[in-house]
């Protein structure tokens, strides 16, 4: 089933396909009777505090035989679209049917923001919330703003639910879409009870003409209505206003058939302009630079009494084993893990690409704890040259043999070139990633990080 009618009536209801299939597995011939009634026939129990102010309009559909064939619980993919007048839609200014009265204006100049309030009073959460924005330009040129939206005091944009960019060409000229300016909050989403903020920016970049502009905001609410022949009141179960409501057509979706109609309204006093403060930094931003400051001093105070202790530590570099014309500084990183420091005794070879060290025993009181640097020299009687591996073990003696190895630095004291072997494991019988091996062997892998 398919209907293409082009009367005014009929373009209230928008029916998606794949209701139309649905019904014709209900019936072969099915009839659609639609009404469009003013004013209101149901004029009595209305939703708390929300009178009926569009048009009513009614849909339904009968089987050849004349019995009504009852339409509810529609899935999302069927839900029908109404759209119903407000009767009361009339603008003073001569603006035309679809201007949303004043709710406040105020100048912002280039390179400025201001805060917009929005408290719409609504008391119903079923209904939708649209704020509507727009400017004219104070200078020459072709302006645009920035509007951020969020429930909190001060959106940005880093801080916002929704956004738009609104240039002077989509408020201007005929069949405009106003969703383009309009932040539509529905009640699926969003509690349109709460206050919201929207904060519009001007533009402020020199690559693009910006100037100062004269904002002006409308707010207003819809909530979408049936009405219940067996209760014989008016309910908004099974329907939701959508974004292409404005301030004189309601536009809903529906899960059911019957006489629909919405209260469109315009909340009084709903904007309050809040300006940014602007005579100097707030105090939440002085007490959060103070505490960076704070914490950088502690933590530059900390690492400098490490490096004092690990000088101390390398005053006297032993040189283990025998003296030679070419010397090695050695410098070992034990791990900060718990436990990452040994008992055990510890030995190195280092391999260079014109000969290699042999194995030295590397021993110095208190050497190897955890987090600790230990320095050493090494001598050959030959340029090793450039050193690209070393293999490190331990005899696995003492209490706690068990190793964690962070890095070794192997320094050329003859040219000055370093060579940086990160290890990061452990050196222990009972771990099982390197089947318990207590020696490894690591290629270079870069320049030193900390030269």
């Amino acid at each position: 089933l398919y209907w293409t009618v082009f009367s005014p009536e009929c373009r209230r209801f928008s029916i998606p396909r794949a209701f139309n299939n649905s019904l014709s597995r209900v019936a072969t011939s099915v009839v659609q009777l639609m009404f469009q009634v003013e004013p209101n026939p149901f004029p009595f129990n209305f939703v708390a505090n929300y009178t009926v102010s569009t048009e009513v309009a009614s849909m339904e559909f009968r089987a050849e035989n004349g019995s009504q064939i009852p339409i509810s619980d529609l899935d999302d993919n069927q839900a029908i679209t109404v759209a119903v007048n407000n009767g009361s839609a009339t603008d003073s200014n001569g603006e035309g049917v679809t201007g949303v009265p004043l709710a406040g204006a105020i100048n912002v100049s280039r390179c400025d923001s201001v805060i917009v309030r929005v408290s719409a009073g609504n008391s119903n959460q079923q209904a939708g919330l649209f704020i509507q924005l727009n400017f004219t330009t104070l200078d020459d040129g072709d302006p645009s703003i920035m509007a951020y939206l969020h429930s909190s005091n001060w959106p940005n944009e880093f801080n916002f639910t929704d956004r738009k960019r609104i240039t002077l060409s989509m408020t201007r000229g005929r069949d405009l879409d106003h969703r383009k300016y309009t932040f539509f909050l529905s009640p699926e989403s969003h509690d349109t009870t709460l206050d919201y903020y929207v904060n519009v920016t001007t533009g402020c970049t020199t690559d693009s003409p910006s100037a100062g502009v004269r904002l002006e905001v409308g707010v207003f609410a819809s909530l979408c209505q049936y009405f219940s022949e067996s209760a014989k009141l008016w309910r908004t179960d099974g329907m939701v206003p959508l974004a292409e409501t404005n301030a004189s057509r309601a536009v809903c979706s529906t899960r059911h058939l019957t006489a629909f109609a919405a209260s469109l309204f315009v909340p009084p006093d709903a904007v309050t302009f809040i300006r940014p403060e602007r005579g100097g930094p707030s105090l939440v931003v002085l007490l959060t630079c103070v505490v960076g400051l704070l914490c950088y001093a502690v933590a530059a105070a900390i690492l400098h009494k490490l490096d004092q202790l690990d000088l101390r530590r390398a005053g006297t570099v032993p040189l283990c084993g025998h003296d030679g014309t070419f010397k090695y500084e050695v410098q070992v990183k034990t791990g900060f893990s718990r436990g990452a420091g040994t008992s055990a005794h510890v030995g190195i070879s280092v391999y260079g690409c014109e000969g290699r060290s042999g194995h030295r025993h590397l021993d110095s009181p208190g050497a190897f704890a955890r987090n600790g640097l230990d320095i050493f020299h090494i001598a050959t009687e030959t340029s090793l040259g450039s050193v690209w591996k070393i293999r490190v073990w331990h005899d696995n003696k003492g209490l706690s043999p068990a190793w964690k190895l962070q890095y070794v630095l192997v320094k050329d004291l003859q040219t000055g070139s370093s060579y940086y072997f990160l290890v990061e494991e452990w050196l222990s019988v009972d771990n099982e990633r390197t089947d318990g091996r207590v020696e490894i062997e690591v290629e270079a892998s870069g320049k030193d990080p900390n030269p």
